[in-house]
């Protein structure tokens, strides 16, 4: 999403980008994406688990 295109209510540009940082640095987005990953294992039928494989942004 364009900056221009998130609504005021979110507060200021600048505020959106430290908050960005902030959750990245402390590692929020890594933890989110493993607390999914688990809920969704859990989802699935035992016999059908494919392990999970972590890619770099790279895609390797």
């Amino acid at each position: 999403m364009p900056w221009r295109d998130i609504p005021a209510r979110c507060g200021s540009r600048q505020n959106i980008y430290d908050r960005f940082i902030r959750w990245r640095r402390d590692g929020l987005f890594e933890r989110l994406l493993e607390r999914l990953r688990l809920h969704l294992d859990d989802q699935r039928p035992m016999g059908s688990r494919i392990p999970f494989h972590h890619t770099n942004a790279s895609g390797f």
